[in-house]
């Protein structure tokens, strides 16, 4: 939801010849960007690339570190769930970027986009003042990281912008289904006994309902299954790489409610006027979610 909302945002607000997305698993997104063709416009130069260039992953960092990388004259754009949060463990709490891309940070050849953490460490703070002045634009989904860079930081144009999946939200119609459901979601970081006691408290307030597990990320959340099918009788689980994203948007608009841990499947939810209720306490969950 995230990539096809913030594509053709991108588009339409940078002067852009092509549009180079780095990914983690190269194939997968493709095959993702394959299945989703009704969202995708024809005149957006779009291709994507593998993190490693180098069969030795710290040789690219040092090349990126030192501005020789193989995209060194890009511009840039960073973000994530928190694009700077002390949430995090170091260094995906946002001091990959300097680490990683210090030309670029160094040039203020960069945007950083979606949620910014309070920053509670002495690190964090000293991140920032390197980081958010530096950054040639500063997008924020939600009023709160909004307030801690305007109040704290000087940037050079701060711009709020609502969460981008909720444009591809509302590109599809609110249907209805004859069966009755509800979703399930968990990561390994909130599977702890206490959650999975509410979830079951949750499923059995709905006894004739179908359970569907749905693992927002691949590698992470899918390894909840097995724990919970053994405490949930009939649970199934909904694979969304293998359908359109219009599908996986319509399961959501079907369910008649869910209980979970990632803010993205919680968003849904939420847009959809469903009964939900979340598993997980980041800030992120709270700033889009109970907020």
């Amino acid at each position: 939801m995230l990539l096809f909302g913030i594509i053709p945002y991108l588009f339409e607000n940078y002067p852009l010849k092509e549009l180079t997305i780095e990914a983690g698993n190269q194939k997968r997104l493709e095959e993702r960007l394959d299945k989703n063709e009704a969202l995708k416009d024809k005149k957006h130069n779009i291709q994507i690339v593998p993190i490693k260039q180098h069969k030795h992953k710290r040789i690219t960092h040092i090349l990126n570190t030192l501005g020789f990388g193989k995209y060194k004259k890009a511009f840039k754009f960073f973000g994530g769930g928190e694009a700077l949060t002390d949430e995090r463990p170091f260094w995906h709490d946002g001091r990959n970027i300097p680490v990683l891309f210090n030309a670029n940070v160094r040039k203020g050849d960069f945007v950083l986009l979606w949620g910014i953490g309070e920053p509670n460490t002495t690190r964090s703070k000293l991140l920032y003042k390197i980081l958010l002045p530096r950054a040639k634009e500063i997008i924020t989904r939600e009023e709160i990281s909004y307030d801690i860079v305007k109040e704290h930081y000087k940037a050079k144009k701060l711009k709020l912008h609502e969460d981008f999946s909720l444009e591809v939200l509302r590109k599809f119609k609110k249907t209805t289904s004859k069966d009755k459901y509800i979703l399930i979601n968990i990561t390994t970081a909130t599977s702890t006994s206490d959650n999975i006691q509410k979830i079951e408290r949750f499923c059995k307030s709905y006894p004739e309902h179908k359970r569907i597990f749905f693992p927002c990320d691949m590698n992470d959340d899918i390894h909840c299954f097995k724990t919970l099918q053994a405490i949930i009788p009939g649970l199934d689980i909904y694979d969304r790489t293998k359908y359109p994203l219009q599908q996986t948007i319509e399961l959501f608009s079907w369910t008649e409610a869910g209980i979970g841990s990632r803010l993205h499947f919680l968003l849904p939810l939420k847009f959809f006027d469903k009964i939900f209720q979340s598993l997980c306490q980041a800030e992120k969950v709270q700033k889009m979610i109970s907020a």
